[in-house]
């Protein structure tokens, strides 16, 4: 997407084909993830065809929901609940702060040391597991993380984030490199809110993405005053 961003910039495209290419592409991927996972269903737990597909339509979808539903009724703990860490992680433990400390804002102002990666994932079946459920399926959706941070404060966090989005799909209405740099970055966030790993909007690779943008304008504006020059 952001390569067709960045061409698009400059050639005048016929959109109405761009989003049926993309839908298309995203059906065969979808596609390709739904075949390997039902074969590997099939294969490890030697489930029918029709079972494995069921199984996946409920693992990936309506038991994301049910997870939910544990969270916002305080029967369910996801790991990290209440650190805040889960929801703003660029922002408490930014790219290189494991190289500089200051930049650990979590750290500055008293927030435990967070479960990352591996050992978070492993936890949440685990946290799954306590509620006597299938911890086979441990997605909780955006909202039961964001909730589990921030209790019923949590539409101020989706106020921020419709903000941003907003900001990002104006600046890619303006052809900016900002806007073509962040706004595909989001839009994946956004299909993703269903799913496991969900808070992309709040890993690291979106400071990245930002500090590049910023990157590129600064040196758009030193090569424009030499140019001057």
């Amino acid at each position: 997407m952001s390569y067709i961003s960045v061409i698009s910039s400059k050639v005048e495209f016929d959109w109405k084909k761009i989003i049926k290419i993309a839908a298309f592409v995203a059906i065969i991927s979808i596609s390709i993830f739904l075949a390997i996972s039902v074969r590997r269903s099939m294969i490890d737990e030697a489930k029918s065809p029709l079972e494995s597909i069921m199984y996946l339509i409920v693992g990936y979808f309506a038991s994301a929901y049910n997870r939910l539903a544990l969270v916002l009724s305080n029967s369910l703990v996801i790991p990290n609940q209440g650190t805040m860490y889960n929801s703003l992680l660029n922002i408490l433990s930014p790219p290189f702060s494991n190289q500089f400390s200051f930049l650990k804002i979590g750290d500055l102002i008293g927030l435990s040391e967070p479960v990352v990666g591996t050992d978070a994932w492993i936890e949440s079946f685990s946290s799954v597991s306590t509620t006597g459920l299938n911890p086979a399926f441990n997605w909780f959706t955006i909202f039961g993380i964001v909730y589990s941070d921030f209790g019923f404060y949590y539409p101020v966090y989706f106020l921020l984030y419709g903000i941003l989005s907003g900001y990002a799909w104006k600046n890619y209405m303006q052809k900016s490199f900002l806007g073509i740099a962040l706004y595909p970055w989001i839009v994946l966030s956004i299909f993703a809110w269903w799913g496991a790993e969900n808070v992309y909007i709040a890993k690291r690779e979106t400071v990245i993405i930002i500090l590049i943008a910023v990157f590129h304008c600064a040196l758009s504006v030193y090569i424009g005053i030499i140019r001057r020059k």
